[in-house]
């Protein structure tokens, strides 16, 4: 078989809740299988899109030993992650790609792309998004795996934005700029008239702290509030954030009178009923694209903005993004205009939204782009040894003992 025939695609990512990242996997999955690809997916630990993903036909290998710390890999979870994979994937030399979505999961990507001489690719978000809770910019080896996924052109971004902020949180340049828009299924569209019962307004996102939005949202909900009663707030999902901003949205009148609903994580399959429900919809990435795409009217939140300024309608090219954006409107801005506009104008911003979505980010679109870039790459070559990408850890050890062959083969495989 011709190595571009291969037709076996292995993700690696560390876990399972409902999240971004989660149902990106869920709707690359789908289109691979439905394109005929094998698709593994290796995870530390099952979560809320277990089932969903193996309904879809994901092989799910689950490994509990490999613990994705961001500060060490240590051998063992290595040896147990290989293990793993040679008992689940009936043939290694069938794997087309190894794709990653995090720097953290791609330290073990590099690891398996080398041993099993096969290409990899990752593409990747902000980076305060996946180093929340730590700083991965600290660890020379994060900086030096970036720089070399960057020389093999194995890296893609979803925006320039993204670029820039790799660019300041590793302080390196990006030479490799290429971008790759996120994917998303382009929903049925929805019947509806502005105001039916209640004038809705959904936003659905992790509620962490790089979505700051939730605040200025809350704010400016309850101003609208104060003069259109008919109207309701639901939020959708969890995080760290939550108790914090339930504590902050109880000192607004329109939360005491039960017109802000907090309903925490929702099955992925249950979500329609909700964005169908809506009036409008407010947030990031892909949730968001994916409520746009419904024909609902679309309003971008920026990322580590905790005001309520917002980046605009879906389709305002110009106020897309945190960098470039020139929006000065705020949540209660478009609130109004939505509210307020007939049914003509309603349906023309619904549209806008609608058509942006299917041209920028159609699932057919971004994943046939997303093999054409798999078949442009080669395997990896790496100038420093392996041990210069990981960690430091038990890892290093093991790879500077002149007795192991591991290094060997590697060397091999270059």
């Amino acid at each position: 078989m011709n190595k571009d025939d291969k037709k076996t695609v292995l993700f690696i990512y560390r876990g399972l809740p409902t999240g971004g990242i989660e149902t990106l996997i869920l709707r690359k999955s789908k289109w691979l299988i439905n394109n005929n690809y094998k698709v593994y997916l290796l995870v530390s630990q099952i979560g809320n899109m277990h089932d969903l993903l193996k309904k879809e036909g994901v092989n799910l290998i689950i490994d509990n030993n490999v613990l994705y710390q961001p500060n060490e890999i240590y051998f063992s979870q290595f040896i147990s992650m290989y293990n793993r994979i040679i008992n689940e994937v009936l043939d290694l030399n069938d794997i087309k790609v190894i794709g990653c979505f995090e720097p953290i999961d791609c330290f073990y990507g590099l690891i398996l792309s080398k041993m099993l001489n096969t290409k990899f690719i990752t593409g990747v978000f902000h980076p305060l998004a996946y180093c929340s809770n730590f700083d991965l910019s600290k660890f020379e080896s994060a900086r030096n795996l970036i720089h070399l996924l960057d020389e093999n052109k194995c890296i893609h971004f979803m925006n320039e934005d993204v670029i820039k902020s790799h660019e300041d949180f590793y302080k390196l340049k990006i030479k490799n700029r290429a971008i790759l828009s996120l994917a998303i299924n382009i929903k049925e569209k929805k019947i509806t008239t502005i105001k039916n019962k209640c004038f809705e307004i959904l936003t659905i996102g992790r509620v962490v702290d790089y979505k700051g939005y939730f605040y200025g949202l809350i704010s400016d909900y309850d101003e609208f509030y104060k003069e259109h009663s008919n109207s309701k707030l639901i939020i959708i999902g969890d995080g760290s954030e939550k108790k914090k901003l339930i504590k902050y949205a109880k000192t607004f009148k329109s939360y005491k009178e039960g017109k802000i609903e907090f309903l925490g994580t929702v099955d992925y399959d249950e979500l329609d009923k909700y964005i169908y429900g809506a009036s409008m919809v407010v947030g990031m990435g892909t949730s968001l694209l994916e409520m746009a795409s419904a024909e609902i009217p679309a309003v971008i939140a920026p990322a580590f903005l905790d005001n309520n300024i917002s980046n605009g309608f879906v389709f305002e090219d110009d106020n897309v993004g945190d960098i470039k954006n020139s929006c000065t409107k705020t949540y209660k801005d478009y609130i109004d205009i939505l509210y307020n506009c007939n049914q003509a104008e309603y349906t023309e911003i619904a549209y806008k939204c609608r058509e942006y979505v299917i041209e920028k980010y159609s699932m057919d679109n971004i994943m046939t782009r997303w093999i054409e870039m798999i078949d442009e790459r080669k395997p990896i070559v790496m100038d420093l040894p392996l041990d210069a990408f990981v960690p430091k850890s038990p890892l290093k050890i093991f790879l500077s003992l002149g007795k192991r062959k591991m290094k060997d083969k590697l060397k091999k495989n270059r």
